[in-house]
Parts: C-alpha cells; sequence; structure tokens
C-alpha cells in the first residue's frame, strides 16, 4: 500500500507539473485561452480534493467578475489564472469587494496555473479577510494537500487527473525534442532561472542534477558580487575625507577593468581593513579582503561557464537520442 500510494502521488505531481509547463509555454506565445481551458479540470480536481461543490460560473455566463468557481452552499469561491503578479491579485480582491460578492462568499481563493510569487506584499483595500499567505494557492499547494489524505483518495484524484489529461496532452501537440532544444538555448543564453519547470518536468535526473549545480554556482556568485559592491561602497566612505586617495582608486577601478589588470587595484586595497553586513545574511559582519574576494569571483565564473557547457552538451545528447 505505501508503494502503491507513492506511485499515485508520483503521477499526479509529473502531470500537475506538466500542465504548469504547458500554461508557462503558452503564455510565452500570448496564448491565455487557456485558462478557460483548464476551469471544468479545477472544479473536479478542488472538489475531490476538498469536498467542495464547486461549479463553473463561466458556463452560465461567460468571464464572471472576480471569480470563476463558485460553491454557494460552503461559500468558498475560486478566480482561476495563469497570472500570477501582483497587480492581478490586487484587482481580483479589488472586483470582488466592488461587487459584492462577499455577500455570498465568505472565502475568496486564487489559484495560479504557473508557480506563485515566492511571497506577495500587497496593499488590499478589502473586508473580507483576504490573506496573501492563505488565499493565493498554485498546484504545489494542492500537491501538498493532497499528501494528507488517504491513499483510496488519492487514487481517485490521480484517475481523475489521468482521465482529463490525456486528450489535453493530445491536442497541445507538445514537442519534447523542440523543448529541449528550447531549454538548451536559454541556458547557453543565461537565461537559466527562466526554464527551471522546464528542466524539472522534462529532463533526466542527471540533467536535473547538473542544472542545480550551475544554478546555486549562479547564486553564490551574485551574493558574492553584491559583497563586493557593499565592500567597494564603504570603501570610497572611507575615503571621502582623502579627495586623492579617493581619485587613485577611481583611476585603479578604471584601469583594472579596461586593461584586465588587477594587481595594482589589489595593492591599494590591501591597506584597508572593511567590515561588511553581508547582505544575504541580515545582522551577520565580515572582514573582507578585496584580493581573495575578486580572485574567487573570478575563478568562480569560469566554474560557472563549465557548468553551462557541461548541462548544455547533456541536454544536447538527450537530444540526439530522440531523433
Amino acid at each position: 500500500m505505501p508503494l502503491l500510494r507513492e506511485q499515485h502521488l508520483k503521477s499526479i505531481i509529473e502531470k500537475l507539473s506538466y500542465l504548469q509547463l504547458i500554461v508557462s509555454m503558452s503564455n510565452k506565445q500570448q496564448l491565455y485561452d487557456i485558462d478557460h481551458g483548464l476551469e471544468d479540470f479545477c472544479v473536479g480536481l478542488l472538489n475531490r480534493i476538498y469536498g467542495w461543490n464547486l461549479v463553473n460560473l463561466n458556463n452560465a455566463m461567460k468571464n464572471t467578475p472576480a471569480i470563476d468557481l463558485g460553491d454557494k452552499d460552503s461559500k468558498i469561491s475560486v478566480q482561476i489564472t495563469s497570472d500570477k503578479r501582483g497587480d492581478k491579485v490586487k484587482k481580483t480582491v479589488a472586483d470582488f469587494e466592488t461587487k459584492k460578492l462577499c455577500a455570498e462568499y465568505s472565502r475568496l481563493i486564487i489559484l495560479i496555473l504557473v508557480p506563485k510569487q515566492e511571497r506577495y506584499k500587497l496593499t488590499l483595500e478589502q473586508t473580507f479577510g483576504f490573506s496573501q499567505e492563505k488565499d493565493i494557492w498554485d498546484y504545489g499547494d494542492l500537491i501538498n494537500d493532497i499528501k494528507t489524505l488517504p491513499t483510496e483518495k488519492i487514487q481517485e484524484i490521480n484517475n481523475y487527473i489521468e482521465a482529463e489529461f490525456q486528450p489535453f496532452r493530445a491536442d497541445m501537440k507538445f514537442d519534447r525534442y523542440d523543448r529541449l532544444k528550447n531549454i538548451a538555448n536559454q541556458i547557453q543564453n543565461g537565461q537559466e532561472h527562466d526554464v527551471r519547470l522546464e528542466v524539472e518536468t522534462l529532463c533526466s535526473q542527471e540533467i536535473i542534477d547538473a542544472y542545480e549545480r550551475l544554478t546555486q554556482l549562479i547564486s553564490v556568485q551574485s551574493e558574492r558580487i553584491d559583497f563586493l559592491d557593499f565592500y567597494e561602497m564603504n570603501l570610497y566612505s572611507i575615503l571621502s575625507e582623502e579627495p586623492e586617495k579617493k581619485q587613485e582608486l577611481d583611476m585603479l577601478m578604471a584601469q583594472s577593468e579596461q586593461y584586465d589588470y588587477f594587481e595594482p587595484l589589489y595593492s591599494f586595497c590591501d591597506n584597508y581593513i572593511v567590515r561588511v553586513q553581508l547582505p544575504y545574511a541580515v545582522g551577520k559582519d565580515e572582514f573582507i579582503s578585496y584580493r581573495n574576494e575578486h580572485k574567487e569571483i573570478i575563478e568562480r565564473s569560469r566554474q560557472i561557464e563549465m557548468e553551462r557547457k557541461q548541462c548544455v552538451e547533456l541536454i544536447k545528447r538527450a537530444m540526439k537520442k530522440l531523433v
């Protein structure tokens, strides 16, 4: 039974992730009708997970304001959207308030068909108790709740998704080769963060591992470059009362970039010990050696390029197997 449960959960996660990917790619092509196509699917999915009796309000009247699904008995309403921006959330909440829908529904849930933002910090003028933390969902939230259900219920949900998913997938004519080609191009062009969902959904574990190594290196690099910027800002502050020294630093910065020769700049900076607050660890300070930090950044840049090439090469190998 535990193995069967895991199989059903894995199947659910794969298909919902695939749907997220299709919606994301459709949005990039400015094809937004897919949101409406998934409304009936979401009705069945949410009703099975939470025991609601939602209906698609757009079947009776197209483009109902603020909400797409409603259960008047449970007083639950749902907006289905692929727009994860804060402006969309604000408009939905404002429309819900303006149309006085709280007279019929006590809760508004916004279900986003692509991965939602990590956090929303919006100023919302509303009186019905909408929570940015609890009422903005994506498929990840649904999966977390599905995991808490009995095995029989998980199997029922998986069977429903499987039945709905097959014709939908066929209609999309999803081309794996072209998608892998797009992923490789995006990574090669330094846009690896834009294809995380595609990598996690379409690629082998070997490619996913290479992708994770690459993005982790890039994340560390970004943090340390920010740190070096903080160092430079502090050093300029120290030299603010020494115009000649500040002018010398400006000259060395410019020369080092122009000629790719940093030793004079390193020697100058070695005369100063600067204590800097880490931008990514609030409250923690660190002494920094410009020489060491800059050399590590240069070396890490080389590592990033190596990891990027390796990741792209793995994807190209996977593409060759499809030909």
